[in-house]
C-alpha cells in the first residue's frame, strides 16, 4: 500500500537532487540551489564545497550503486554482468562533470592526463569519444572501445581498449583525490573550478539572436 501526503510534498526527507521543495537554506551537496555563492577569490571553504559536492553527490552515490550490486550478487566475480553498462554510463557522466572544474576544452583527456594512474594516461584521449560519448549518445560502444565487468586493469589488444569498470571505479576515484589535492595550490586550476562554478551556479541565460539561430538550425539538421 502507498499513502500520499494529502497536502504538498513530503519534505521530511530532502529531495535527492534539484532544489528544495520547502524551507532550510543549509547546504546540502546533491542539491545546487543550496551551493553558496562563488567567492571573490579561492580560498580554503570553497574548495570544502567542492569536495563535499564531488564526494557526497557524486562519488559517494556511484560507489553506493556499486556496493549494492555486489552485495545483492554476494562474491560472485561477475556481479556487475549485464549491469556494468548502466554504471559506466553514470561514471562517464561523472568524470565529464568533475573534469570540467579543472579544464575548458578536452577537459576529460586533460583530466585523464594528468590525475588518473599513470596506466590510463596514454588512453588520455581516447577515453571520451570511446567510451562517454558513445555510451552516452549512442548507449553502446562502437570502435575500438571494449568494456568488461571485473577489475581488470586498461590495456590495449588489437588496436582495442579494454578495461574491466571496477578498475575504472577505483581510478576514477583515485583521480579525483589528486585533482583536489593539486587543486589546493594550483592557481590556474582554481581559478578554473571558480569560473565553472559560477557557470553551473548562473541558472540559464538569455540567448543571443544568433544563439537561437543556432540552436534552431541544429534542430533543423536534425529533424
Amino acid at each position: 500500500m502507498v499513502l500520499y501526503p494529502q497536502q504538498g510534498p513530503n519534505v521530511t526527507v530532502p529531495p535527492i537532487t534539484g532544489a528544495q521543495v520547502s524551507g532550510g537554506n543549509s547546504f546540502v551537496a546533491w542539491q545546487p540551489s543550496t551551493w553558496p555563492p562563488a567567492p571573490t577569490q579561492f580560498d580554503q571553504p570553497f574548495h570544502d564545497t567542492l569536495s563535499a559536492i564531488f564526494h557526497q553527490s557524486m562519488l559517494d552515490e556511484l560507489r553506493n550503486v556499486v556496493a549494492d550490486i555486489q552485495m545483492a550478487n554476494g562474491a560472485s566475480p561477475m556481479s556487475m554482468v549485464h549491469r556494468g553498462h548502466v554504471v559506466a554510463v553514470a561514471y562517464m557522466c561523472a568524470l565529464d562533470a568533475i573534469s570540467s572544474y579543472g579544464y575548458k576544452n578536452r577537459n576529460v583527456r586533460k583530466f585523464v592526463r594528468e590525475h588518473f594512474p599513470i596506466e590510463y594516461r596514454q588512453f588520455a584521449g581516447r577515453i571520451y569519444p570511446g567510451y562517454r560519448h558513445n555510451l552516452v549518445h549512442a548507449w553502446n560502444l562502437f570502435g575500438n572501445a571494449a568494456l568488461l565487468p571485473g577489475n581488470d586493469p586498461i590495456r590495449e589488444e588489437n588496436g582495442t581498449i579494454v578495461f574491466g569498470i571496477l578498475h575504472f571505479v577505483n581510478a576514477f576515484e583515485t583521480a579525483v583525490e589528486d585533482f583536489l589535492e593539486k587543486l589546493g595550490s594550483h592557481a590556474a586550476l582554481q581559478a578554473r573550478a571558480l569560473t565553472r562554478y559560477r557557470e553551473v551556479t548562473a541558472g540559464p541565460q538569455p540567448q543571443t539572436w544568433f544563439q537561437k539561430r543556432l540552436q534552431q538550425l541544429r534542430e533543423w539538421i536534425c529533424s
